[in-house]
């Protein structure tokens, strides 16, 4: 059911974050049962959330949000924030930069170069082949 999955991720995610499932009373029972109709509205976007808000409450250097505990009670009074939160612009480069392909960084380099300085490139040992290649074909497919 849908109480026992939301249940589920708060308690593994208390746990995670403090070594002990959260106190399941009556409060967080009755906010659990809140949730429910969220949960079932779209069960995966419920779920990216709720990572969203615990990685906000352990990863986000903001004293509000490490102050707040994983649990369903903070998580509905929060829920709009965490909806409409964006990351700082300078944390969102940062996460996009891990993301980054070894692909990327070579089109980010050489991707604006002609073919006579790819040329060179590859003869000098500064892109291999590979590079080469990957360069032209997704060079002509910009164009396209």
């Amino acid at each position: 059911s849908a109480f026992s999955e939301i249940d589920k991720i708060f308690q593994a995610g208390s746990e995670k974050l403090t070594g002990q499932p959260y106190y399941k009373d009556g409060k967080e029972s009755k906010h659990i049962k809140s949730l429910e109709s969220r949960y079932s509205k779209d069960p995966e976007s419920f779920i990216k959330l709720t990572r969203k808000s615990y990685w906000m409450i352990t990863k986000l250097e903001d004293d509000f949000w490490n102050q707040q505990a994983f649990t369903p009670s903070a998580f509905n009074s929060h829920y709009n924030r965490i909806l409409c939160f964006q990351a700082p612009v300078k944390m969102q480069k940062q996460e996009a930069q891990k993301h980054r392909t070894a692909e990327d960084v070579i089109w980010d380099n050489y991707g604006g170069y002609d073919v006579d300085k790819l040329k060179y490139l590859l003869r000098g040992g500064t892109i291999s082949q590979a590079d080469f290649d990957y360069i032209l074909k997704r060079q002509t497919e910009v164009s396209a």
